[in-house]
């Protein structure tokens, strides 16, 4: 109740500051700028969005510069921190707290309902234009990758393992490997 209480006055609880951003109870949202940071989560929406390089090679290009580190510190990025950096609503200007709640299992988190998510405003890094063609780009390339396969299988995913129980899928590669 603590938690939810101190998002309802507009404060950040989520955890962890994003990359480009750190606690800082005075500033709006009560996330600070740190524009050391702010200039990388930039240079990765300018990447994506306006010289159209692929998260592979956003990832590689990071990695092999010295001077950008990740929110751990690290020097080597990994793919899923560069996704992450661009579907973060926090680098347009608002999080989002109270989004999920567990299952009566206690297993699976699922998503609430939109009324019942508490909007926090903090300070803005990248343009919402930006932002929304981030998100279209992202949304474009993982069509793109849904797409059907290039050869129909008619046993395939349909032949069951007796042990278990997960389908057979095919594929090819080269004769003679095992």
């Amino acid at each position: 109740r603590g938690r939810k209480r101190k998002a309802e006055t507009g404060l950040f609880v989520c955890g962890r500051a994003p990359l480009g951003y750190r606690i800082d109870k005075t500033a709006l949202g009560g996330l600070a700028v740190v524009e050391e940071q702010a200039q990388l989560v930039r240079r990765v929406f300018h990447l994506y969005c306006t010289e159209h390089m692929s998260l592979r090679g956003i990832t590689e290009v990071l990695s092999e510069d010295p001077s950008a580190l990740t929110q751990a510190g690290n020097a080597h990025w990994g793919l899923t921190t560069t996704t992450n950096i661009l579907k973060n609503t926090a680098y347009v200007g608002h999080v989002f707290y109270n989004k999920n709640k567990r299952q009566s299992s206690g297993k699976r988190m699922v998503l609430r309902e939109r009324e019942e998510w508490i909007k926090i405003e903090i300070t803005p890094i990248v343009d919402a234009g930006l932002f929304r063609e981030a998100q279209q780009l992202l949304k474009k390339n993982a069509e793109r990758r849904r797409r059907a396969p290039k050869r129909f299988y008619l046993l395939s995913g349909r032949v069951i393992c007796a042990e278990c129980q997960r389908p057979y899928v095919t594929g090819t590669g080269k004769a003679g490997k095992n």
